[in-house]
């Protein structure tokens, strides 16, 4: 089936907005996509509280070109429902940490299972447990949806799949001591379906941490099992600062929430009961000066989003150009193994959140390169590094997926570190966790003096648990461009506060400077991809929502819009094949209604979305 079908005979936006059935673009949809009545049953989620839009940052984007600072502020109002919603979650750990800490004891084992973001949270926790617990390692699990390889480059179709659900756990030959604790944020996931009706078939006892009072049904029934039902652990603190991107609050409330739980069910393990008990009191009380120190800091972390844009804005930068045109325009991080996984939470989701290329494998040189990329450094090859990253050995069956993603900063290849471009027109930040002592790490300092001397902008953002010297604070300041130094940063034993604020200043940092890259939309992400269904979605409602702001005399049909963002995402992936860049579905949707243009148009339509520096207000 061609790509570009032909509409000769397509409604365009001043016909009625009740499309005919007849209608030639209701006729056919690209391979791959369900019929629309199927699609509006099962991923219409419109009323799933993580896709609603926060009153409180109604006007983000507006505020954040206005001030920056302003801007971090309304995203850090919402950060503080994450603390609220830890404290309404003790009474569950109070009640379920014997539980799951009794079937510990019996050498049971715990998986955290999700997609996505919440995927990476699920590796995060189960990492750390490991590493404060190494006596029972082997029995806590961390497990993405797509493999180990989605912790660096997303995948979303997985997340629409109940099969690769079922298959995620199958060789762990699960049994009744086992926990399994399932990740949504919006509860939504289909691979999740799968994979907790898997579990519980096997007698495992099932968790499922999720954020949306309303959930779709198929999530519905696993908690209506007549055999084994899956336990609902709904924690439902509204909509995210911005619509529907649970890589902020969503993921760092399973953060805090399932990192508070496996910790109180660790202590319990060691029968350290008061430690136990206090340990999710102690998180809520840090995460809360945590983020009082990041709203101390917004002046000097604004330094970096703005250093990012310098990158993107440059005219020879290759942010919106249709190929690799020139070596400028990417923002590259370096990080040990104890930040690496916070800094792939934010970077790795900004993908298909905000529709910039994914970490390419070897064989995609010839496709745009990532904009933001990531590498483990002092870890040699890149299997220690990735051992490292995971905090146990890659899974049998992703080891040849993850040999095609470099890590390693000095493994050698054509996506190394070594042929990353950090020159001229390029920002490079390095990231660190430093203890009381205050040493920054030697090989971090070094790959910055390097890029330094080839003229690249140069960030060094540190997470200090004491202080250090005034005279190394201003040193580090005179010698980069931009320097974030966070000192007497709250700590738990686990490492959780500490990860919880780096989170949140790297999605401040992200957020900000794709919001000044025009990519939202007062606090709706525009620049979404419609990869999975869910996405796809969103991608309509967008439209929707935003159409009607400008155009509120003419409302849009679904069906006929679950049409034109289906051609167009086809298009614009196949594009992406040829490694040639386009603007995300929602922009080109918008402009075609706003053109009366067909996806026969498409061409036509990115060469005026250029024009228009990828704005969207000139619809109006």
């Amino acid at each position: 089936m061609s790509t570009t079908p032909v509409y000769a005979q397509a409604r365009t936006i001043d016909q009625t907005p009740q499309i005919r059935r007849e209608d030639p673009c209701l006729s056919a949809l690209p391979i791959g996509f369900m019929p629309f009545e199927e699609f509006e049953q099962e991923f219409a989620l419109g009323n799933v509280s993580t896709e609603q839009l926060h009153p409180i940052t109604t006007h983000l984007s507006q505020i954040t070109h206005k001030s920056i600072a302003e801007g971090m502020e309304l995203l850090l109002k919402v950060d503080e429902n994450v603390i609220k919603g830890l404290e309404s979650f003790i009474p569950s750990i109070k009640t379920f940490a014997p539980f799951i800490a009794d079937k510990i004891s019996q050498r049971g084992r715990v998986f955290l299972v999700g997609s996505g973001s919440s995927g990476r949270v699920a590796v995060d926790i189960a990492a750390k447990c490991s590493s404060k617990f190494p006596k029972i390692k082997e029995q806590i699990q961390g497990v993405i949806a797509g493999g180990d390889s989605a912790l660096i480059r997303a995948k979303e179709g997985f997340e629409d799949s109940e099969t690769d659900g079922e298959a995620a756990l199958k060789d762990f030959n699960l049994g009744p001591k086992d926990t399994v604790i399932l990740i949504s944020a919006s509860g939504s996931a289909s691979f999740n379906v799968g994979c907790g009706h898997f579990s519980a078939n096997s007698g495992t006892s099932v968790f499922y941490f999720y954020n949306s009072k309303n959930i779709p049904l198929r999530t519905q029934r696993l908690f209506e099992r007549n055999v084994n039902p899956v336990i609902p652990l709904c924690l439902d603190i509204g909509p995210q600062a911005i619509g529907g991107s649970t890589r902020l609050q969503g993921a760092t409330l399973a953060e805090a929430c399932l990192g508070a739980l496996l910790g109180s069910t660790l202590y319990l393990t060691q029968e350290e009961d008061l430690l136990a008990k206090e340990y999710p009191i102690e998180l809520m009380l840090k995460m809360q000066k945590g983020l009082e120190l990041i709203k101390d800091h917004l002046k000097l972390i604004q330094r970096f989003p703005q250093a990012e844009v310098e990158a993107f804005s440059s005219p020879h930068s290759n942010f919106r150009q249709l190929a690799d045109v020139s070596t400028q325009g990417y923002i590259t991080f370096i990080a040990l193994e104890d930040s690496m996984r916070e800094v792939l939470i934010d970077s790795t989701e900004t993908s298909p959140t905000f529709s910039t290329n994914p970490i390419r494998r070897e064989s995609e040189i010839h496709k745009k390169r990532a904009e933001f990329r990531a590498y483990l450094i002092g870890q040699g090859d890149n299997s220690k590094a990735w051992a490292a990253l995971l905090g146990r050995e890659v899974h049998p069956m992703d080891i040849k997926d993850t040999e095609t993603f470099l890590l390693a900063s000095e493994e050698n290849g054509i996506n190394s570190f070594s042929k990353r471009p950090i020159d001229a027109g390029n920002f490079l930040i390095g990231v660190a966790k430093v203890n009381e002592s205050g040493s920054i790490p030697h090989q971090l300092i070094q790959a910055l003096e390097a890029a330094k001397k080839q003229g690249g902008s140069v960030g060094l953002l540190v997470i200090c648990r004491g202080k250090l010297s005034e005279s190394q604070v201003k040193e580090l300041g005179d010698a980069y461009d931009c320097t974030l130094i966070v000192e007497n940063t709250p700590s738990d034993a686990l490492g959780f506060t500490e990860t919880i604020v780096l989170k949140q200043i790297l999605n401040l940092i992200s957020n900000s400077s794709m919001i000044l890259m025009n990519k939202v939309h007062g606090n709706q992400m525009i620049d979404v991809r419609a990869s999975n269904k869910k996405l796809i979605d969103r991608c309509m409602r967008l439209i929707k929502d935003i159409w009607a702001e400008y155009q509120p005399d003419q409302p849009l049909d679904d069906e006929f819009l679950y049409h034109y963002v289906a051609h167009v995402s086809t298009i614009k992936k196949s594009h992406e094949e040829k490694g040639i860049y386009t603007p995300s579905v929602v922009k080109v949707v918008l402009a075609m209604l706003a053109l009366k243009k067909t996806p026969d148009n498409f061409q036509e339509v990115i060469e005026h979305l250029a024009d228009k520096q990828e704005r969207i207000d000139w619809i109006g």
